[in-house]
């Protein structure tokens, strides 16, 4: 059967090395993410879309022993993974999942102004529908990239039916997945997705043991530019999986 515990990596920016630091801890060197996919495709990794793997899931489905499942996912959709990540996937025969903020399109990343990040453009609606019709998977990750836990009732609705049905017209697909911006999920999150549309989410910290038990909360890993040889290699690691839910128990309450 498919098993629960798969990991799921969040990239956001994959850069040339000089652009690194201004962006960190969310980005990574275009040379180091070349390295990385190919250390998962000699370490026997196949990458699926959540989509993919839900309908497996679903389907009750036996992979093959020596087959290990990995999802990629890319949130924000900065335009410089045109350049730098989404040809070293096509390279190598590999997808993953694209995160848009739907309000944002062919503009930038004015979340992070208080935070002093650079100005980044991001993906426009075109680029999103290139990648949609390229086999890629693209998901919301919001309407304005707000953080949904200081939200309204009002205003999480909003902003999860509302990127889903925009993004939707944009790439002429069904948007099924959803990754809550800055991983902060709302109380009743399930519910609100559920009400929205979704088929599931995507967050950083989970309250429970497995990655994908929860559909409206699955744990995914951050990547960034210190996950070189042995780092990396620990996080795709099923301990590392198990010891992350422990983590997440001690900044949720500690959150809570």
């Amino acid at each position: 059967m498919v098993r629960q515990e798969i990991p799921i990596l969040m990239y956001h920016h994959v850069v040339p090395a000089d652009k690194v630091s201004p962006l960190a801890p969310f980005a990574v060197s275009a040379d180091l993410f070349s390295r990385q996919l190919t250390w998962l495709q000699l370490a026997g990794f196949h990458t699926v879309t959540l989509g993919e793997f839900f309908d497996l899931r679903e389907a009750k489905k036996r992979c093959e022993k020596r087959e290990k499942l990995l999802i990629i996912t890319f949130d924000d959709c900065p335009a410089n993974l045109l350049e730098h990540a989404v040809p070293e996937l096509i390279r190598r025969g590999m997808t993953a999942t694209f995160f848009a903020v739907a309000g944002k399109p062919g503009e930038n990343n004015d979340w992070d102004r208080g935070e002093g990040a650079p100005e980044i453009p991001l993906m426009s609606s075109g680029d999103l529908k290139s990648l949609a019709d390229g086999g890629f998977e693209i998901g919301s990750h919001g309407m304005s990239h707000a953080n949904l836990r200081k939200c309204s009732p009002e205003q999480i609705r909003w902003e999860l039916k509302e990127s889903r049905e925009i993004l939707e017209d944009t790439i002429g697909r069904a948007v099924q997945f959803l990754a809550y911006p800055y991983g902060e999920y709302p109380e009743g999150y399930a519910g609100y997705c559920r009400e929205a549309g979704y088929r599931g989410a995507v967050s950083i910290f989970s309250p429970v043991r497995t990655v994908t038990t929860d559909p409206y909360c699955m744990r995914r890993v951050l990547v960034h530019e210190g996950d070189n040889g042995m780092r990396f290699r620990f996080k795709m690691s099923r301990l590392y999986q198990r010891l992350r839910y422990y983590v997440d128990k001690r900044v949720l309450r500690a959150d809570g």
